[in-house]
């Protein structure tokens, strides 16, 4: 501060008193903030609000203060010793110097000085202050006689009490100073009518002066180190309110009601009703500047007794709030209390004269009685109606409900919101009649709805609310005359009386049970007759259609044991549940006690009302026992807090003499109590649940917050605000959960332990940039495995590559339904993640194929400037695209396998063939789905034979050999090697140990007499080949030959597999023994086709999750003995990986091998894994209604559903019940095999289900949840081995579609519509397990609908509208919706300016241009090089920037194309002017800075509404392009960029050529100062090769373009095609 203001900086010409400026401190001649507190001529007191000290000076020692320094807040905090007093009541000279001696500030002694906090109140922090010594600083003034111990003056009340509020009759308005006559800009900011409108005048000095105003104010209100709610002192008194946009602003006090106060805001003209908690006292600050809101209407328009919609309409048009604009408007009469005004439409007529007119051509309302209005109506012949109760009203034994319709509950919304609109605008005072029909503001949430008058009682009138069935009293300003249009809908109340029972009749408990069944959710009604006007009905719940009303009967009167002495621990109510499901419920926090666990209540009106009526019995209940009662630790009871002096249910936590701590279980907080104050609880006070929930904030530690983060946490979630709360899991007394926003932001990621770093940028102009995060390479992608057993595998070929590296892909119908949904997850992903991403070479990203237009994963293989060549994964093929076709990949999509799989034809040389037979080859590669056999894997392919459909060896009919050369005898691979297999079906079968020497994997032969009969077969004609034709041969590796073992007895053939080659050294395998053995090449033999053709005899195993070599010799003795003893095992297979079986195996006694190498102890016997396909099914009968309900909707319309309510539920609620109690007692996580039925933990409600095993990829299992159907993929963590009790049902879901309704998007979204939703079905046929269905709901045949409509049958069934859960009848109080429907207070400006509402720079024909940023030399854009315009831009832009950081972001604020805004740029952290070039479904924008001509992809928060002060200032960006300039190739490349680059920020000489449409045509030139050399830019980049000259001849551009185009067909030719 020193270094600017002591060479510069703005004087103070008139200072206002609340201000901060800069101030120069007398003692040492420094800079610092400081606020003025009093102004006397020429000096000024002040208070340096980061010291806390304060002084008179002069005014000329004050400066303005900068932008920068207005964001920081006030330092020093103001303090006061706790628990001590004055003597005398108040401080002498001798205490505060002894004080002083005693705190020693900090820059005099060196020394911190330790003060501990107790309490703050009114921004006075109570302290505790220790001096150098650690010694109390308060103990020691009392030791010393100069303070005594008590209660501390409250310094923050005795200044309230002394400053005076502040009257509106005080402050100044901008409407004194208007003049008849005179014409004025006007902005409207609030319309009711159109002879009551406010609008602000837009004069520079005014709005400059009000932003100042508006800046101070928020410095003012942030300095507050605790907002406490302040009670209006009188009406007519102006305070700071705060508005739903979370700004503080004047307000004028209308009336005051309970907490609550009716707020004009001065500056705006809208009203709204504020808590007190949202309100604290002006300063004098608010009188600095005139209230700017002028209270008008237009000239010559009477109020009529009712406006009618017409007259409203034609206002509404002329206004138009939706497009705000300036109206120039000529005073015509200035009176104290409004001001006449008239002005002309678009059209150029005035609007008085508009108003007028259509005023005369209305005709007066006619007089509508409810009588004539129908209403609901219900069938008394057995029918049920989904209703929902909106009043239950004892006294008159009556229950008032509305039809659970949507369309209803939509229209009764319309209705009142069009009724508010009308009635707010018409302040004319009606008088109806009795029995008339009219609109009714209800007086406790203050919005309007259709009443019938019922009595007339002196001045108000007695209204029920015909939608609702509620009533009350209505003042006649709360009266309008209806509309017809209101009218058209019957009235919605339907009143009912229960069958057999008198609501005035039911105990307390009955009364409970029917609130908690009944009350704000959807019951079944069954009406018997019409009695009395009411329908006499039976109510069911809706799940399970349990009587309501029998219910109600069988409940048992608990007055016996309310007089019960037993005593009611606390440990037996149960605590309130909330559901771990993974949705999110609305709930208030109500207590924070250790700073790690916070309390919670659900914020639904049934807890509500249960927790008042629960509140009301304890009142009355204490009120007639005044009995003190002394409980005992842990035990509920009745107890007062003495804050309120209402009584509670409390537990008792500890117990000292008399005092009593206790925790209120329905709230959370603690406190002390005497015994006289408690009240033994009786049972009815007991019976309902703990309404405080204890939860843990997940990854939030309270303690370790900072106050200033600590504060924001509890601004935003703990000052009664409704939260989300998602249940995460139910732990020992609370629950792990995540909070949320009501706009959904993370409250747990706000205030975890999360990092986040922001980076800024020097840069002074937007420019693009990428975002960094963890790269995902595409080594990391899973290959997918072609098996090398010999197996072939359907598949088709997707790129022919370069004829040796092919790509070929599977065409089994599984792995392309695979593909496809990967594909649409890829798509969806891209469509949400607009942000391009600039890749790595090596890379796995998201690319768009140029042909279809559609994305794929690719992998980045060549960067070359701004050309990102790639291949895309699964299918092969190659591209090149630039940066803004690739999006960075998300990690869900690199789960699945590469479906490409890169292969060659082994023995085929494509290249060398000739062109015929390529394309006979290539013919028969495509022209159908051919068989692969792979007989190789390499590094990164592998080598393939080719069957046609037909069984064609294509390989072979492609081999080429030289004619002048024989043969080459055929080479054979041991993975080419038939192999003998092994049952998966649990079934055992009896085989011999052969091999088990490398404790990796065992051998293992058949041992059947069939079996060792092949094998001496084969092993005779082995040697007897041999005899005869073997020759010494050097194989390769991998290669099967023939190699000789030395058995000690005999040395014979065998066949073998070269597994290392180290000289002349060959290690080998015999494949029909397993063991190895080291050989020369004189004992290898080539083998030939007959004697490579049987299978090998051993199959190669490994022990199911058991690793041999950890064990030792001891260990593994058992398993010895068996392959010395060649004794017969019997083996389980359990899976198949690379030609290894994983195996369970069992001696000839049944002992587990697998389990006695685990087990140190008593072998125990391992169960066999069970096969879901052993498992029995749910057969659904033909042509039988059933009810059903839809548990997963596919992508390709086929639905799982759950038939037979009832018995499902029963079998369902059973085997979760066993599977929870199974897996909560056995932590061993599992390893299954595909097609095993196991438990497995869903990842939503971390609930274990059944599920059977659909693929294994990677340590990652696919599930498919059998009783619900659908899938997942998880960890071996989440899986159990299943118990056999639960294998004994069948599945629950069967796999259905709807019969004779072809597949769409509309059954799609209709199904989806029905998920969860009753319905009943009939079943067409089954095919190959599935179901052809109809569903019918309510009545309707889904199938004919869809055949026969495009309307989806699922959005009419009966379901609870928002409004309907959000209680929108006149009972309920306004909720934060229709807050947020109010007008609101602005800044002035506006949220939809565009870019016709601002001038652009007209450069004139000479000038000279900063270039700002560069797309090519033909689209580049300049501003023109003026100091004084730039610099205004930069005093903007430092405005803009001090309202935006300060000014939250507004979630409702929803930008259109072509909008203006102030937008964030994440460079350089300021703000800029921009307009909205596209805005997309994720919530983001891509906005064009319009004064360097840059563009940036933003979220919404990082974007503002534009300000009308912000436009009067023309852009300075305008687009600009070299004349006649080409590219040398085909674009424009990166070094031509580049070079133009080189001069951005350079004045440079600019001549305007000529002008096509936005673009400027222009020369530019560079004088460099030392050579004198002046540099023309054009011909630069000519000169250099990076451009030239665009050619005047027609014809030889027209052939340019042509072998352009051919030479990219010819590259297109080249490459593959999906």
């Amino acid at each position: 501060m020193n270094n600017f203001y002591n060479t510069g900086g703005e004087i103070v010409q008139s200072p206002n008193i609340g201000m901060v400026y800069a101030a120069q401190f007398s003692a040492d001649n420094n800079w610092y903030r400081a606020r003025v507190d009093a102004i006397n001529g020429d000096s000024v007191a002040v208070t340096y609000i980061d010291y806390g000290n304060t002084e008179n000076l002069l005014a000329e020692k004050l400066r303005l203060l900068s932008i920068d320094m207005t964001s920081m807040k006030s330092a020093a905090i103001i303090c006061q010793l706790d628990g001590l007093q004055a003597v005398g009541g108040s401080w002498s000279r001798k205490a505060i110097d002894k004080f002083k001696t005693l705190v020693i500030p900090v820059i005099v002694s060196g020394v911190l000085t330790k003060v501990i906090a107790s309490s703050v109140h009114n921004r006075i922090h109570k302290v505790k202050v220790m001096d150098h010594n650690g010694v109390d600083v308060g103990q020691t003034l009392v030791n010393d006689g100069f303070a005594t111990k008590g209660g501390a003056m409250d310094l923050s009340q005795t200044k309230s009490e002394l400053r005076s509020p502040i009257m509106s009759s005080e402050l100044k308005k901008v409407a004194d100073s208007l003049h008849v006559g005179s014409k004025e800009n006007v902005l409207v900011t609030e319309k009711n009518s159109p002879v009551l409108f406010y609008g602000q005048i837009v004069q520079e000095e005014i709005i400059s002066r009000f932003s100042t105003f508006d800046q101070a104010l928020v410095m003012e209100m942030d300095s507050l180190r605790e907002i406490v709610q302040y009670r209006p002192k009188s009406i007519g008194e102006i305070v700071y309110a705060k508005f739903t946009d979370g700004k503080w602003y004047r307000a004028e006090i209308l009336s005051v009601s309970g907490n609550d106060a009716s707020c004009l805001f001065l500056d705006y003209g809208n009203k709204a009703t504020v808590n007190f908690s949202l309100i604290q006292q002006a300063s004098p600050l608010c009188k600095s500047v005139p209230q700017i809101a002028v209270k008008m209407k237009i000239e010559g328009v009477s109020e009529p007794q009712t406006w009618t919609k017409n007259t409203l309409d034609v206002f509404d048009d002329l206004i138009n709030m939706d497009q705000p604009k300036l109206f120039e408007m000529e005073i015509k009469s200035v009176n104290s209390d409004i001001v006449e005004v008239d002005f002309l439409d678009e059209k150029g007529k005035s609007a008085s004269a508009l108003i007028c007119q259509t005023m005369a051509s209305e005709s007066p309302l006619s007089v509508i009685m409810t009588s004539s209005i129908p209403k609901e109506t219900l069938s008394v012949d057995g029918a049920k109606e989904d209703m929902m109760i909106t009043e239950l009203s004892i006294s008159s034994n009556r229950i008032y409900l509305q039809k659970a319709i949507q369309e209803n509950a939509e229209r009764i919304e319309d209705i009142r919101m069009e009724m508010t609109m009308f009635c707010k605008s018409n302040s004319n005072s009606y008088q109806p009649v009795k029995g008339e029909l009219v609109c009714a503001l209800f007086p406790d949430d203050g919005l309007w709805y259709r009443g019938d008058v019922l009595e007339v009682p002196g001045d108000n009138y007695r209204v029920q609310f015909v939608d609702y069935g509620n009533e009350a009293v209505v003042h006649p300003d709360g009266i309008c005359q209806i509309l017809q249009s209101f009218v058209e809908l019957p009235r919605q109340a339907v009143c009912c009386t229960l069958k057999g029972l008198v609501l005035s009749d039911l105990k307390e408990n009955q009364l409970i049970t029917l609130s908690n069944t009944a009350m704000n959710t959807i019951i079944t009604v069954e009406a018997h007759d019409i009695q009395n006007d009411a329908y006499v009905s039976t109510f069911y719940q809706k799940g399970d259609g349990t009587s309501i009303n029998n219910m109600l009967r069988e409940e048992e009167v608990h007055a016996a044991a309310e007089e019960s002495h037993e005593i009611i621990m606390a440990s037996s109510v149960p605590m309130e549940t909330v559901p771990v499901d993974g949705s999110k419920i609305e709930v208030l926090i109500t207590e924070s006690l250790d700073m790690k666990h916070v309390y919670i209540q659900i914020y639904q009106e049934k807890y509500h009302q249960n927790l008042q009526f629960l509140t009301q019995k304890l009142q009355s209940y204490c009120q007639s026992n005044n009995e003190p009662y002394m409980p005992s630790k842990g035990e509920l009871v009745c107890a007062k807090f003495d804050a309120d002096g209402i009584w509670y249910r409390a537990e008792v936590l500890d117990i000292s003499g008399d005092d009593y701590t206790v925790h209120f279980v329905d709230y959370g907080n603690k406190s002390f109590v005497k015994s006289s104050s408690i009240r033994k609880i009786n049972c009815s006070l007991s019976s309902m649940s703990k309404q405080s929930i204890c939860c843990n904030i997940v990854g939030v530690d309270l303690k370790s917050l900072s106050e200033d983060k600590l504060m924001q946490f509890a601004t935003m979630a703990m000052q009664g605000k409704p939260v989300k709360l998602q249940g995460l899991e139910k732990k020992d007394g609370y629950y792990d959960v995540k909070l949320y926003t009501i706009s959904d932001e993370n409250i747990n990621a706000m205030f975890g332990s999360v990092v986040e770093e922001v980076q800024q940028s020097a840069e002074t102009t937007p420019q693009l940039r990428n975002a960094t995060a963890e790269v995902i390479m595409a080594t990391a992608l899973p290959q997918f495995e072609l098996p090398l057993d010999g197996t072939k595998i359907r598949m088709k070929l997707s790129d022919i590559g370069d004829y040796e590296n092919m790509y070929f892909q599977s065409d089994l119908q599984g792995d392309q339904h695979t593909l496809s949904q990967l594909s649409s997850q890829i798509g969806s992903f891209c469509q949400d993640n607009p942000l391009p991403h600039t890749p790595v070479k090596g890379e796995l990203v998201c690319a768009l194929f140029s042909e279809d237009s559609t994305w794929y994963r690719a992998e980045v293989l060549n960067i070359s400037g701004e050309d990102y060549e790639h291949r895309f994964v699964d299918y092969g093929n190659c591209e090149t695209t630039k940066y803004s076709n690739i999006r960075k990949i998300d990690e869900t999509l690199t789960v699945i396998p590469k479906f490409g799989v890169c292969c060659n034809l082994k023995g085929v040389d494509l290249k060398s063939l000739p062109e015929e037979m390529i394309l006979e080859c290539l013919t028969l590669l495509t022209s159908d789905t051919v068989q692969v056999q792979a007989v190789q894997k390499n590094e990164k392919s592998y080598d393939i034979v080719v069957y046609t459909s037909n069984g064609e060896n294509i390989n072979q009919k492609f081999m080429l050999m030289p004619s002048n050369q024989e043969p080459v005898p055929e080479m054979y691979m041991a993975s080419e090697l038939p192999m003998k297999t092994l049952p998966l079906d649990s079934s055992t079968v009896n085989m011999v140990i052969m091999d088990a020497t490398s404790l990796d994997t065992i051998y293992l032969q058949y041992c059947t007499v069939e079996d060792q009969e092949t094998i001496i077969d084969l092993h005779r004609a082995i040697n007897v080949y041999c005899q005869e034709k073997a020759s010494p041969y050097k194989p390769n590796k991998g290669e099967l030959v023939f190699a000789k073992f030395d058995s000690g007895d005999s040395i014979d053939w065998y066949r073998a597999e070269v597994l290392e080659i180290v000289g002349d050294t060959f290690k080998v395998r015999y494949v029909d023994y397993g063991n190895t053995s080291e050989v020369r090449c004189d004992q290898i033999s080539k083998i030939n086709k007959t004697l490579a053709t049987p299978p090998s005899q051993t199959i190669c195993c490994r022990l199911h999750q058991v690793d041999l070599k950890v064990f030792s010799p001891e260990k593994l003795l058992p398993l010895i003995n068996l392959v010395r003893e060649n004794k017969p095992v019997q083996v389980q297979a359990v899976k198949l990986k690379e030609r290894c079986y994983d195996v369970l195996l069992f001696t000839s006694e049944g002992m587990n091998v697998n389990e006695q190498l685990l087990v140190q102890d008593t072998p125990q016997p391992i169960q066999s894994i069970i096969l879901t396909s052993s498992l029995s099914k749910t057969v659904l009968p033909a042509n039988v209604e059933m009810n059903a309900v839809i548990t997963e909707v596919m992508d390709d319309c086929l639905f799982y559903l759950q038939a037979n309510i009832e018995e499902t539920k029963i079998s369902l609620d059973k085997i979760l019940e066993q599977s929870h109690q199974y897996c909560s007692t056995n932590n061993t996580q599992y390893k299954p095999v595909k097609g095993e039925l196991v438990c497995a933990q869903f990842s939503s409600d971390k609930v274990w289900y059944r599920a059977n095993v659909e693929d294994i990829n990677d340590g990652k299992y696919l599930v498919h949840y059998l009783d619900f159907g659908n899938q997942e993929l998880t960890t071996e963590q989440s899986i159990r081995k299943i118990d056999p009790s639960l294998a004994v049902d069948p599945g629950h879901c069967v796999k259905c579609c709807l019969h004779d309704v072809p597949k769409s998007e509309e059954v799609k979204n209709t199904l989806n519509s029905l998920m969860g939703v009753i319905v009943n079905i009939k079943v067409i046929k089954e095919e190959s397990n599935l179901y052809h269905m109809i569903i019918i709901n309510n009545g309707i045949n889904v199938n004919q609908q869809l055949k026969g409509s495009s309307k989806t049958p699922g959005a009419g069934r009966p379901k609870v509208s928002e409004q309907l859960q959000k209680s929108a009848s006149p009972k309920g109080k306004t909720d934060e919706a229709s807050q947020a429907q109010q007008s609101l207070p602005s800044s002035g400006g506006s949220n939809y300016l565009s870019l016709k509402d601002i001038s652009k720079t007209e450069p004139s024909a000479k000038n000279r241009f900063l270039i700002t940023y560069v797309v090519d030399p033909t689209e580049f854009y300049c501003q023109i090089a003026d100091p004084n315009e730039i610099q205004k831009l930069a005093t903007l832009m430092q405005g803009m920037m001090c309202r935006c950081e300060i000014e939250d972001p507004d979630p409702r604020f929803r930008p259109q194309v072509g909008d203006l805004v102030c937008a964030f740029y994440p460079s350089d952290g300021n703000w800029y002017r921009g307009n909205v070039v596209e805005a997309y479904q994720n919530n983001t924008y891509l906005i064009h800075y319009l004064d360097f001509g840059n563009s940036e992809l933003l979220e919404a928060k990082q974007i503002r509404s534009m300000l009308p002060e912000y436009i009067e200032m023309p852009l300075l960006a305008f687009k600009c392009s070299l004349p006649d300039l080409v590219p040398v190739g085909p674009i424009w490349d990166t070094a031509a960029k580049e070079k133009l680059k080189i001069f951005q920020a350079v004045s440079l000489d600019a001549e305007i050529v000529r002008r096509e449409g936005e673009t400027y045509i222009v020369n530019l030139a560079h004088s460099e100062e030392e050579s004198k050399q002046i540099i023309d830019v054009s011909e630069q980049l000519i000169n250099d090769g990076h451009a030239k000259k665009k050619s005047g001849n027609n014809a030889d551009e027209a052939n340019f373009i042509q072998q352009q185009i051919a030479a990219l067909q010819a590259q297109l030719a080249s490459m593959g095609k999906k």
